[in-house]
């Protein structure tokens, strides 16, 4: 029959949604994974700075590292959390705004947010990484109370925009795919 698919067709399509939901599987694995990173992060640093605030204002000999660490920390937990705040919808928004939108436009909205999105993380990571590669090539040491690579001390910039941008991505299929998108 002419409108009918041949059964090698539907077990493609069939394999190409398992390979598909697998992807999906995976690349949510990463992200929480990161995100559970960025969790402990955060929690070292609140101890870090509880500890610093113990030590100088009731020992009077503060740690001269606190501070320095508390600032790579923060990098690596920022970064390394985008992608997991993206996939559970927790980045900032001005719902006072978007609430008086039709559902139609509140859709088309998140499909204009999600694309900006992407393009700023595609630029973002582009610079990202030859900064980051740039820094690894010249051997470039932060001098500071304890020096580092500069490279090590940046390289969760490009990792965490680059799993922002594949979250960013991932929202614009399925917002893409929605019915309120398709009418």
């Amino acid at each position: 029959m002419a409108g009918t698919p041949s059964p090698s067709f539907v077990c493609l399509l069939i394999m190409r949604i398992e390979m598909t939901g697998k992807i999906d599987r995976i690349l949510d694995g990463i992200i929480k994974f990161f995100g559970v990173i960025a969790g402990i992060l955060f929690m070292m640093m609140a101890l870090i700075v509880t500890y610093n605030v113990v030590m100088r204002y009731f020992v009077a000999r503060p740690p001269v590292w606190a501070v320095e660490t508390t600032e790579y920390i923060m990098v690596y937990a920022t970064f390394l959390a985008a992608a997991w705040v993206l996939s559970v919808d927790g980045h900032v928004k001005i719902d006072i705004l978007v609430m008086r939108l039709s559902q139609r436009n509140q859709h088309f909205l998140r499909v204009i947010v999600s694309f900006l999105g992407f393009l700023a993380c595609a630029v973002l990571g582009w610079f990202a990484v030859e900064s980051t590669y740039n820094l690894y090539t010249r051997d470039v040491i932060m001098m500071k109370m304890m020096p580092w690579p500069k490279w090590i001390l940046i390289a969760p910039i490009p990792l965490g925009i680059l799993l922002t941008l594949v979250q960013f991505i991932r929202n614009l299929v399925a917002l893409l795919g929605r019915k309120e998108f398709a009418d």
